[in-house]
């Protein structure tokens, strides 16, 4: 997972251009070396992750997804069909970008993307943005019907091992 790490704390490691005044939240992850995570079925082996959507508040400043107890460590924002809740946006560009990155840092890892879970409605305005027109190699690992968790607060990626 370093090479997540490296995407999602803004590390050195990226390319120059990425934008650093996104914040990115990584949510659940699983053990390192893989072992049973209560209540799923993924992140049981090591090569799972949530990263929070990043969101924009009325004035387009990178905000906090809330993820305190009672906003169930946030997985409990309710954003609507165009990424709305309230005030907050989802910044739609910087996902594409982190998505992007992510499969170009994880390549010097040698894995690769094999599943990414994000609400259905979202896929078309994710790749309609800048960057999404960069997503073609990892298109066909979108998942197009719903899980049976939303996934409108966070995007999930199943990473594997290349060959």
């Amino acid at each position: 997972m370093d090479a997540c790490q490296y995407c999602a704390n803004g590390s050195k490691r990226l390319s120059p251009t990425f934008r650093m005044d996104t914040l990115f939240i990584v949510g659940e992850t699983g053990l390192r070396r893989g072992g049973t995570f209560w209540r799923h079925k993924t992140h049981q082996n090591g090569l799972s992750v949530d990263i929070f959507v990043p969101l924009r508040d009325q004035d387009g400043t990178s905000v906090n997804v809330p993820t305190w107890p009672w906003d169930l460590f946030g997985y409990g924002l309710e954003l609507d069909e165009a990424g709305h809740a309230g005030p907050l946006t989802i910044d739609f560009d910087a996902l594409a970008e982190l998505l992007h990155e992510l499969r170009v840092q994880i390549e010097k890892h040698r894995l690769k993307i094999q599943r990414v879970i994000l609400y259905p409605p979202y896929i078309p305005l994710l790749l309609k943005t800048v960057h999404g027109a960069m997503l073609g190699p990892i298109q066909p690992s979108f998942m197009r019907t719903r899980a049976w968790v939303r996934h409108d607060e966070h995007v999930h990626i199943d990473f594997l091992p290349r060959e």
